[in-house]
């Protein structure tokens, strides 16, 4: 009986060729010619276990990877904060303006670093995540001095507050 060529092949692994990417405005470009670099190794039907790989695709996947779960995580955040400031403060109108200072802190945060041209990457990830817990901690602990300050609330707790808050700081 004839061996076919699979039979007789030893082989487990074979460059074929490089490919070269021309440069790209973001990570986002890289990955659609990542893509289709792929679809071209899938079309080629050379076996079941063709793939493309190169060291390049490594930082191109972490920033996918990163911008799918920043948004994720941020939700997830923000539902931490409304949770743990309604348990904490016990008032939802005060909850509502600490989700609203860390809600638009963010929206700032991230404003401008698109404004300086930042790509959503490992550290930007962190530093956004980082803003909100500065700012939730900052927001929240002005809302938890307005509860136990004394005084009047047009005349005697802004001075209270603002009191309380500077000796700490």
């Amino acid at each position: 009986m004839p061996r076919t060529y699979r039979d007789r092949l030893l082989l487990q692994a074979v460059k074929l060729g490089t490919v070269t990417y021309k440069q790209q405005e973001n990570a986002g470009e890289y990955l659609t010619e990542k893509d289709k670099v792929e679809k071209i190794v899938k079309d080629a039907a050379l076996s079941t276990h063709s793939f493309s790989d190169a060291q390049i695709y490594s930082p191109w996947i972490t920033n996918e990877t990163i911008g799918h779960e920043l948004f994720r995580n941020l939700g997830l955040a923000m539902l931490c904060v409304v949770v743990i400031s309604v348990v904490m403060l016990a008032d939802f109108k005060l909850c509502a303006m600490v989700l609203t200072c860390v809600v638009l802190t963010v929206v700032d945060v991230t404003g401008m670093a698109h404004f300086w041209g930042q790509s959503i990457d490992t550290v930007s990830a962190v530093c956004v995540v980082l803003v909100v817990g500065f700012c939730v901690d900052y927001s929240a602990h002005i809302a938890h001095a307005f509860i136990v300050s004394e005084g009047k609330k047009k005349n005697g707790k802004p001075k209270t507050i603002c009191n309380s808050i500077l000796f700490f700081t």
